[in-house]
């Protein structure tokens, strides 16, 4: 029997790009009048843990005439997974039975990291723009604007004068995103991503951790 074909590749239990069997592969060639593709069509088993995932390999002949070399589009199934989600989300999706604002926030962070890992950028800006109005204006009602929504959001103790700028920040690449066609590479999405869950943390689960600390913690003689 001939030995399996060993290769890198993304492993999502693993983290990171890690030796991989190739199972199977099959190239194709297709043709338009734009030019030429071929896709290469792989099953990996990592070398690791075990998990098995498939791969599509595409190389366009059109972007080799545009940039002078071959850059190849690689799609893996389930998508890649370069960033974890938080430890917490399985405390988010308990604090979320019966509280349909909490699975609201729940299963759009879920479809941003979805959108993140997806490589649909501009998607997971808007989601994230869309999920900081929705907690804004559940905490202190809609007061009409996004400026407005933030300035009540600080004043009722929510966020600091700190916060405001960075929440500024986060609303801007989701306004760009949605209306003068900004396009915002993953770096600046993930930073984005980081503070908005952070923010999450903070409204729905913190307070309760602060009431176990406090419960936990006898009092003085």
């Amino acid at each position: 029997m001939n030995a399996l074909e060993i290769k890198q590749a993304h492993c999502n239990s693993c983290g990171g790009e890690r030796r991989n069997e190739v199972l199977f592969s099959r190239r194709e060639h297709t043709s338009d009048g734009f030019g030429a593709q071929v896709t290469l069509y792989e099953v990996l088993k990592c070398c690791g843990c075990e998990a098995i995932r498939f791969c599509r390999v595409e190389i366009d002949s059109a972007d080799r005439e545009l940039s002078k070399r071959v850059t190849p589009h690689v799609t893996y199934y389930p998508a890649a997974i370069f960033r974890k989600t938080p430890v917490w989300m399985s405390d988010l999706l308990v604090q979320a039975i019966g509280r349909e604002d909490i699975d609201y926030v729940y299963d759009l962070l879920q479809e941003i990291y979805r959108a993140v890992h997806g490589g649909a950028q501009s998607l997971a800006a808007m989601g994230i723009r869309a999920l900081l109005e929705f907690m804004m204006v559940k905490h202190v009602h809609d007061q009409g604007s996004f400026g407005r929504n933030l300035t009540e959001f600080q004043q009722q103790g929510f966020i600091s004068a700190k916060d405001v700028e960075h929440i500024k920040a986060i609303l801007e690449v989701g306004n760009a995103a949605i209306h003068r066609g900004h396009r915002p590479d993953r770096d600046n999405v993930v930073a984005a991503l980081d503070m908005s869950e952070a923010l999450v943390k903070r409204l729905y689960l913190d307070e309760g951790h602060v009431q176990q600390l406090r419960n936990a913690t006898p009092p003085r003689a």
